[in-house]
């Protein structure tokens, strides 16, 4: 595990004139192991494409996907995406905390200092 990773978040960075979702040097870590799980990952996913993540049962795939909603945040790199990009996942996601820090979730930091909330630390 690289010591740098627990010092550093993703990067999430809305775009309003981008079409698409562009990932820059994404690096997840999983939270609490530090096991890295997507390192360096460059990719480009423009509007009407699929992507088909596969591998095996505990490999990460899920862990990336809780990265690109914001839920995870260790790691590094850069998720650039339009501002109409929403995040509605299977199952509901109900972190401990206050009613606002629910509904602010993940932007709590910024948000609850009056910034935008979408790079601030958790």
């Amino acid at each position: 595990v690289a010591p740098s990773a627990h010092r550093h978040h993703i990067a999430r960075v809305v775009k309003p004139g981008l079409e698409g979702l562009l990932l820059e040097g994404l690096q997840v870590v999983l939270p609490g192991s530090g096991r890295i799980v997507c390192t360096q990952l460059d990719l480009l996913v423009s509007p009407g494409e699929s992507v088909l993540v596969v591998g095996p049962s505990g490999c990460g795939k899920s862990s990336l996907l809780r990265a690109l909603a914001g839920l995870w945040r260790q790691g590094g790199g850069c998720v650039h995406m339009p501002a109409s990009v929403f995040f509605l996942p299977q199952k509901p996601f109900m972190p401990l905390g206050t009613l606002r820090g629910q509904l602010l979730f993940p932007a709590r930091s910024g948000c609850e200092e009056g910034g935008s909330g979408a790079d601030g630390d958790q």
